[in-house]
């Protein structure tokens, strides 16, 4: 497995691809288009302080994760954004593997902290949680559905 640094377009574009597929399948089953799927890496990607890596069998890409590395009062911490596994790669330590070398690259450049979200009742949070995530009794998620305005 070769691990590298997503640097252009043409990775984002192939990432997509990925996530458009893994997040169609169970358990997700959400009805992404790849062309949202574009959509929402090129903003994570193009937002400052952009940072993801990606991971190739046979040059084929199988697994990325992606997100923002930002300034806080105690150093700089990275939010990660997304991070994606080819379905048939799931199960098989590639995810724990790919987060545990962006730790270390993170780690190399300053970074002291990795925080995330992730939903609850489908493995990705046991998942987080094997790898050494806890929850924050300190934070909360919070949300409010609003209707787009579609003009009118």
């Amino acid at each position: 497995m070769e691990i590298a640094d997503i640097v252009d377009l043409e990775t984002v574009r192939a990432c997509a691809r990925l996530f458009t597929d893994v997040n169609n399948a169970p358990p997700w089953n959400d009805g992404w288009t790849e062309d949202r799927s574009v959509r929402r890496l090129t903003d994570i990607f193009s937002s400052p302080g952009s940072w993801g890596i990606a991971a190739s069998s046979a040059q084929r890409l199988v697994a990325f994760l992606i997100g923002n590395i930002e300034a806080f009062y105690d150093g700089d911490h990275f939010c990660l954004r997304e991070m994606v596994v080819a379905t048939e790669a799931q199960r098989r330590g590639l995810g724990s593997r790919l987060l545990a070398e962006a730790e270390r690259r993170l780690r190399a450049q300053g970074v002291s902290e990795v925080y995330l979200l992730t939903s609850r009742g489908n493995g990705t949070a046991e998942f987080y949680e094997k790898n050494g995530y806890a929850g924050w009794t300190t934070m909360t998620m919070m949300g409010k559905a609003i209707r787009a305005d579609r003009g009118g």
